[in-house]
């Protein structure tokens, strides 16, 4: 359910607060977000929680969506500066639908830790961190926005604030279940092998 309302409860809270015109934004910005967020999930959360073998470890698929993420990154940047420079997007439209990609790319990097809280019995655990990022997100957005009226501010502030109750939440978490993974990015080739149909 919260899921499912986080997009349309903010665009109502912009819409009241700044206007149409800035729900729009809000609108293509979702769009492009839940797009490019394809690129740095690349459908690996269905095959690691179905990963009951242990064909790859959990530092693989940490290890795959950092770089998966990395290349969502890189996408937003080509994209947005393509709308900046191409199709005439003022530098506050772009800013917003830049940021808004950027929530989407802290949702993918979860998204891997929901997936190793899925596989040991605990999906519990990662829907109760997203309920709690996402009240906290809608809670510093709608903060902002009710004292600046400035949408690319406001979805800053959001995004910090989701970004480092992220990262605590998860960086308390993870170990329990995987103990510290590290980065090796030679782990991640054969997911990305493996993943590409799913992606």
């Amino acid at each position: 359910l919260v899921n499912a309302a986080e997009a349309v409860v903010l665009l109502m809270v912009v819409g009241r607060t700044n206007g149409l015109s800035d729900a729009g934004i809000l609108t293509l910005a979702f769009a492009a977000g839940n797009l490019l967020s394809a690129v740095g999930r690349y459908g690996v959360r269905n095959y690691q929680v179905t990963d009951l073998g242990g064909r790859f470890c959990f530092t693989a698929y940490y290890s795959h969506r950092i770089l998966s993420s990395a290349l969502m990154g890189i996408c937003t940047v080509v994209y947005t500066a393509a709308c900046f420079l191409g199709k005439g997007y003022s530098l506050y439209k772009t800013a917003a639908v830049f940021l808004v990609c950027m929530i989407y790319l802290v949702e993918s990097m979860e998204d891997v830790c929901w997936g190793l809280y899925q596989r040991n019995g605990r999906l519990d655990l990662g829907a109760k961190i997203f309920i709690a990022r996402w009240m906290l997100h809608l809670f510093l957005t709608s903060a902002a926005l009710a004292a600046t009226k400035n949408l690319v501010f406001s979805l800053f502030v959001g995004l910090a604030g989701r970004a480092v109750y992220s990262y605590c939440v998860n960086k308390r978490y993870v170990p329990v279940f995987a103990g510290r993974p590290d980065f090796r990015p030679s782990l991640a080739i054969p997911v990305f092998r493996t993943c590409f149909p799913l992606f």
